[in-house]
């Protein structure tokens, strides 16, 4: 494998960690999200619909984000396997 090989394949590394990253702080953010309405679900004993509808949805994005967090993860592995870094 050349140097401009190599070269290619960290960098595509990088920016799939950076990916990564972002897609980590939005798991954190939804997951901190969902955790304060089911603190706020405990205080109240009742949820509208909207609030229910809100929080699917989100527990919808926190399974996509777990998802792609690991497709990352694996991609990671693969170029760092081919790279030998």
């Amino acid at each position: 494998m050349d140097n401009d090989e190599l070269m290619r394949i960290r960098g595509e590394q990088v920016t799939l960690e950076r990916e990564r990253r972002e897609k980590v702080s939005q798991f954190d953010t939804e997951t901190a999200a969902l955790q304060a309405f089911v603190n706020g679900l405990r205080s109240q004993r009742t949820a509208n619909k909207d609030w229910l509808f809100e929080e699917t949805a989100r527990l919808k994005r926190i399974a996509e984000l777990q998802m792609a967090i690991a497709e990352l993860d694996e991609r990671i592995v693969q170029l760092k396997r081919v790279s030998g870094i």
